[in-house]
């Protein structure tokens, strides 16, 4: 069996704030984009925000883990939740053809 230390997250500048990071999935629109740039300025001084990538990655969790959306993720293929695959289609088709 393989385990996946995360020793790094003590050294996160997200804790506490969780809230930021993964916010409920009612929170949509302008609401979600105002958390959304507030968790990535924390992300943008934290010293382990490629374990905290990799870590998203890895594990396939919602939410931003090392300065990435899910949509950000979904944009580079890799797995993200149903409800990701949701917003972002809806996105499409709210822009002009």
């Amino acid at each position: 069996m393989t385990y996946i230390t995360n020793d790094w997250m003590d050294f996160a500048v997200c804790r506490g704030n969780s809230h930021l990071f993964f916010p409920p999935t009612n929170v949509t629109g302008r609401a979600r984009v105002k958390l959304n740039k507030e968790a990535l300025k924390l992300c943008a001084v934290c010293p382990v925000v490629e374990p905290c990538r990799d870590y998203g990655i890895r594990t396939g969790s919602a939410g931003i883990w090392g300065g990435e959306t899910e949509e950000q993720r979904a944009e580079r293929g890799l797995p993200v939740s149903v409800e990701v695959q949701r917003r972002l289609q809806r996105a499409r088709a709210k822009l002009p053809n």
